[in-house]
C-alpha cells in the first residue's frame, strides 16, 4: 500500500473534509511504512542507537559498503590508546581519527594499536594537517 492507496482509504471510510490535511498526510504515510515494515526497522534502529550498540548497527545498517578502517590521526591519543584503550572516551576517538580504505593502510604500513583484522584502530604516524590537507599532507610529503 502506498501513500496514494493509504489517503485514498481515508475517503473511503467516511467524511474527511473535516480533518487536518497534514495529519490525514501523516497518517497515510505512517500507514505506508507499517505495510512495508519499514517502521519495525526504524524502532529497531533507533534502539540500537539508544543502546550504544554501534558494532550491530554498523553491521546491518551500513548504507555504502566500504572496505575501511579507522586510523588515529592524532600521535598522543593514538598513543593512549595502544597503551590503555579504557583511557580514551568514543568523543575523543571519533574527533581524532578518519576512515582511510584498507590498501591504503597497507600501503603505507600502519601499525594496528588495538583490536584486529577488520576491527582494527590504525595509527597514522605521518604527517597530518588539521586546517585543510589532513592526512594527504603525510602522503604528499611522502611521495
Amino acid at each position: 500500500m502506498g501513500s496514494q492507496a493509504a489517503l485514498r482509504s481515508f475517503f473511503e471510510a467516511g467524511p474527511v473534509d473535516l480533518a487536518n490535511p497534514g495529519d490525514l498526510a501523516t497518517e497515510a504515510v505512517r500507514r505506508e511504512l507499517a505495510v512495508r515494515g519499514t517502521l519495525s526497522r526504524l524502532d529497531r534502529l533507533l534502539r540500537l542507537e539508544n543502546d550504544a550498540e554501534y558494532r550491530t548497527l554498523a553491521s546491518e545498517y551500513r548504507v555504502i559498503d566500504d572496505d575501511t578502517r579507522l586510523v588515529v590521526v592524532d600521535r598522543d591519543l593514538a598513543n593512549t590508546l595502544g597503551a590503555d584503550p579504557s583511557r580514551v572516551d568514543w568523543h575523543s576517538l571519533v574527533q581524532a581519527s578518519v576512515r582511510m580504505r584498507t590498501h591504503t593502510v597497507g600501503k603505507y604500513g600502519l601499525r594496528a594499536i588495538f583490536g584486529e583484522d577488520a576491527d582494527a584502530v590504525y595509527a597514522w604516524d605521518l604527517e597530518y594537517d588539521s586546517g585543510f590537507l589532513g592526512y594527504m599532507a603525510g602522503v604528499l610529503a611522502r611521495e
